[in-house]
């Protein structure tokens, strides 16, 4: 790999992320990773040009994949979408001795377990529909919030809810925020004004209802792929 550090005269900047399952990272190659950068959530980006190191690790892997990048942008401010502050990290092609790490990854990932939480069977057959093209899933149907919670505390990778369903949503808002491991949320909204609710009570995106299909495909890849911790 090309030594970023020396290139822009600057002592790299080392980063350890760290991805809940190995699915979650699968996504991340898939989607950022092997396409030569990825995203970094931080309320304080580094400078463009700055030289990082990072390290990613998941469950299961046999080693964490170490590789040289560079800030190319940041995004000071969360978007009104909800798009959060952070920066754009630009890097060489990973070494190819990584590649059996993510075939092993690759051959144990049995597909992720999405709840879909909405009152209307119409809704959750689309969505189901959908996320089943989206990405290899298990889709777990609820219909209210006591049910979700059952759910969540059996696990589940991503929670997609109806947020016109009122208390109902809120609830299960607040179930995958309170879970051992806080589950990402995606709300389906009808105005801007419930957006920026949903947005406010933690949800992690909030697209309009009924989604576009590559919207909310956009949606669920930043959800996933999203890292559970950056140090």
């Amino acid at each position: 790999m090309r030594d970023h550090s020396r290139r822009h005269g600057r002592v790299p900047v080392a980063f350890e992320v760290t991805y809940s399952t190995p699915g979650a990272f699968l996504v991340a190659y898939t989607s950022n990773l092997s396409k030569g950068g990825v995203f970094l959530d931080t309320p304080k980006p580094l400078p463009v040009g700055t030289a990082v190191k990072l390290s990613f690790s998941a469950p299961s892997a046999p080693e964490p994949i170490v590789v040289d990048a560079v800030v190319a942008w940041i995004r000071d401010t969360p978007t009104p979408e909800g798009h959060p502050s952070g920066m754009g990290l630009r890097f060489d092609q990973l070494e190819e001795r990584y590649g059996a790490v993510i075939d092993r990854l690759v051959a144990g990932f049995a597909g992720l377990r999405i709840l879909v939480v909405a009152a209307d069977p119409a809704a959750r057959a689309l969505l189901g529909r959908y996320l089943r093209s989206i990405i290899a899933a298990q889709v777990i149907e609820a219909i209210d919030a006591e049910t979700a919670a059952t759910a969540i505390e059996g696990h589940v990778d991503l929670c997609v809810l109806d947020f016109d369903d009122g208390d109902d949503a809120k609830r299960t808002i607040a179930s995958s925020l309170n879970a051992p491991e806080p589950v990402p949320l995606i709300a389906l909204v009808s105005s801007d004004a419930d957006r920026d609710r949903a947005l406010a009570l933690g949800v992690d995106e909030a697209v309009l209802s009924p989604p576009a299909f590559n919207v909310l495909q956009a949606a669920v890849i930043r959800c996933v792929a999203k890292p559970a911790a950056v140090r």
